[in-house]
């Protein structure tokens, strides 16, 4: 038998605590994919090098279905959710673009929506409060967060939180997860620890960008997720967080150490380091992924990059595409793949979602008539677009535009 003294043992069971504390608190997601890139270098090239296929999907427009623009769109085997900014409504509509119903939600709602696809409930937030809805339009029921932070639906009653927040009430703890897995509003899980009290990146340095905070990953079990000032894109499943990508650029698109450590950058005033550093990139944002086909956008001052600082990037030959240079031919009928160009709904926006095979944006009907106008081939179009070009009006409902990357390029 071994025979421990007490001050041995308390050695032991300090080691001990230690370990657990660093593996089940402090643990990073295991090592990401390096991809290396240089933006200056990105291919401009015909739509027909780069994608199998571009459909044009118009809305239809009706007096009750009219709406400005899409702010978030959700793809379901059925149909396109798409949430209107401006009259605080969800529509849904076909995919072959058909109205089918719309509905008002709260006006003091944020933005967008989030879809719980096992109860096919579309759900609202309103501070912590959780606004669920059927696709039918009926509000369910009205539940408080189990957690601060954006959710996640997975399958199972599992459900995903990421939350940032610095020298903020809602934290006792000094070190904190950014990104928690909850069943049955119990948590099991977390990720991404950061000191609640003395991080250098306070909850006023970090810059948004017009999107709610997951990215669709393809299936119900994997969304993709980004942060600011990093240059990692994440992978979010029910069994953990891993670091998919790291991408690796130049020095002058680079944040300096020092960005990290120097005082007068703290407390809301990095927005000044990037206007003075246009180079800079402030991290990445709009990640899908069809295949070994990626698509992202590298965030820097006012798209100061080029061509909406958008990108396609090909996982196995390391080919890298700005979208905003992909030029139009018969395989878009010779009208752009996206409004870059001629509006702002994808420079503001960029690709809406991914249902992993198809990557979608939209384009407004007043730019796709005046696209038309500008082209100078003669071109055999769809019989919705047909339909689009000879009764449509600048007044009508955007056009959802699907493209399917090819598989190799």
């Amino acid at each position: 038998m071994f025979n421990i003294n007490r001050f041995e043992a308390g050695i032991i069971l300090h080691i001990i605590a230690f370990l657990i504390v660093n593996v089940c608190v402090r643990a990073q997601p295991p090592s990401a994919k390096e991809i290396r890139i240089d933006p200056a270098y990105a291919l401009s090239v015909p739509a027909s090098e780069v994608l199998d296929e571009v459909t044009y999907i118009p809305l239809e427009t009706t007096k009750e279905s009219v709406f400005g623009y899409i702010y978030k769109l959700f793809i379901t085997a059925d149909n396109f959710i798409i949430y209107d900014k401006d009259t605080h409504s969800i529509l849904l509509f076909s995919k072959a673009g058909k109205f089918q119903k719309k509905f008002p939600i709260g006006t003091y709602d944020s933005p967008g929506f989030l879809v719980n696809k096992q109860e096919n409930e579309i759900i609202t937030l309103r501070g912590s409060m959780l606004n669920s809805y059927g696709f039918d339009g009926v509000k369910k029921r009205e539940v408080r967060g189990a957690f601060p932070g954006n959710p996640y639906f997975f399958p199972d009653n599992r459900t995903v939180y990421a939350y940032y927040g610095v020298k903020e009430s809602v934290f006792r703890d000094t070190i904190v997860n950014e990104v928690s897995l909850t069943e049955n509003g119990k948590r099991y899980a977390e990720f991404l620890p950061y000191n609640s009290k003395t991080s250098p990146i306070e909850t006023g340095d970090w810059v948004t960008d017009n999107h709610y905070v997951f990215y669709e990953g393809g299936n119900d079990t994997t969304i993709l997720y980004c942060r600011p000032y990093d240059y990692n894109i994440y992978s979010i499943t029910p069994a953990g967080v891993t670091r998919e990508f790291s991408f690796i650029l130049p020095l002058a698109n680079t944040l300096p150490d020092t960005f990290f450590t120097t005082s007068t950058l703290q407390k809301g005033n990095r927005r000044a380091y990037f206007a003075a550093n246009k180079a800079g990139v402030y991290g990445i944002s709009f990640p899908y992924r069809s295949g070994n086909v990626l698509f992202f956008k590298l965030n820097s001052w006012e798209n100061s990059l080029g061509n909406g600082d958008s990108y396609m990037y090909h996982i196995k030959s390391g080919t890298l595409v700005s979208v905003g240079g992909i030029t139009e031919d018969e395989i878009s009928y010779f009208l752009p793949v996206t409004d870059l160009h001629e509006g702002d709904e994808f420079y503001n926006r960029n690709f809406l979602t991914s249902d992993n095979q198809y990557i979608y944006t939209s384009i407004s009907a007043a730019n796709l008539l005046k696209l038309k106008d500008k082209s100078l081939h003669t071109v055999s179009y769809p019989e919705s677009l047909r339909n689009f070009f000879k009764k449509g009006s600048r007044l009508d409902n955007p056009v959802i535009v699907a493209l399917k990357p090819k598989k190799e390029f």
